[in-house]
């Protein structure tokens, strides 16, 4: 036959290429391999940071167990003295009150021993108590000055006293509150006010009553019973002494919004003299005043 010779290939034939696909995938759809993610140095850093925090105060929970006191240990000593002890008075009873010592010796506080006396550095013991920083001492008498300090006991032994405090419980007094109306003149001689209120309501043997002229305060006097004239002497002032009457409104017995005060003088203060009278309660304390110009 006439021609170009056909060739015979050689070895195995050739694949034919995967066809192209009819579509373009949407980016982002190609089956490429992930690359791989960034480690996250932030969370790290914080990890790191939380770690460091929980040893510090882990190790400062150490070094304060092993330094306050809080367990014992073979070298023990007495603890020091408790700080800040105070004694607050009440009826026939005084609070005290304190703060643990700031060295516990190395050992925990097992107990605290309340001492008391009648003269400066004069106390006994009087009780013993667990770990706690106050007492209630109810067996006192009203008026008399009590003196007390406080020590601490640990394994060791017991510690030094604390400094002293001192009290005075004295019996509870409830002052009654009282207001006054404004103060009328009657004459040259003589002026009035109502008592505005008061409360509780309690008998005159509760007040007291003073009066001042000018500069010069008078002498503290009981109050009267109902229009009994009680006269208040005022060294120095001129006149040099005042009367002063309570007027019971209804006779009840009891001093009460209502009630007139009438003050008396045995002559006219000069004009523009300031008066003052003075409302105190049985224990001489001041209650109330009224002030005006003669």
């Amino acid at each position: 036959m006439s021609g170009a010779p056909s060739e015979t290939p050689i070895g195995p034939a050739a694949a034919a290429p995967p066809p192209l696909p009819s579509a373009v995938p949407p980016y982002g759809t190609y089956p490429y391999a992930p690359l791989p993610k960034r480690r996250n140095i932030g969370l790290l850093v914080v990890v790191v940071i939380l770690i460091v925090i929980v040893v510090v105060v882990a190790l400062a929970a150490i070094v304060y167990v092993m330094t306050s006191g809080l367990v014992s240990g073979p070298g023990a000593i007495p603890p020091g003295a408790p700080v800040g002890l105070t004694a607050t008075a009440g009826d026939a009873t005084v609070l005290l009150g304190w703060f643990a010592p700031p060295s516990r010796g190395g050992s925990s506080i097992a107990n605290y021993r309340i001492y008391r006396g009648t003269s400066p550095n004069g106390e006994s013991l009087l009780q013993t108590i667990g770990n706690g920083f106050s007492y209630t001492d109810s067996f006192v008498a009203n008026g008399q000055t009590y003196y007390y300090k406080v020590s601490a006991v640990n394994s060791a032994g017991e510690g030094p006293q604390s400094s002293e405090a001192a009290a005075t419980p004295r019996a509870s007094s409830s002052k009654p509150v009282v207001t006054f109306s404004s103060v009328m003149k009657q004459n040259a001689v003589t002026w009035t006010f109502a008592i505005a209120s008061a409360s509780p309501t309690v008998p005159p043997s509760n007040y007291k009553v003073n009066f001042g002229i000018g500069t010069n305060t008078g002498t503290v006097q009981n109050m009267g019973t109902n229009g009994a004239n009680v006269t208040v002497t005022v060294a120095g002032a001129t006149p040099a002494s005042v009367g002063v009457k309570w007027t019971d409104l209804g006779g009840t017995g009891t001093v009460k919004g209502g009630d007139i005060i009438t003050i008396a003088f045995p002559s006219a203060p000069a004009p523009g003299t300031s008066l003052t009278f003075y409302l105190l309660y049985s224990d001489g304390s001041q209650i109330q005043f009224k002030s005006w110009q003669a």
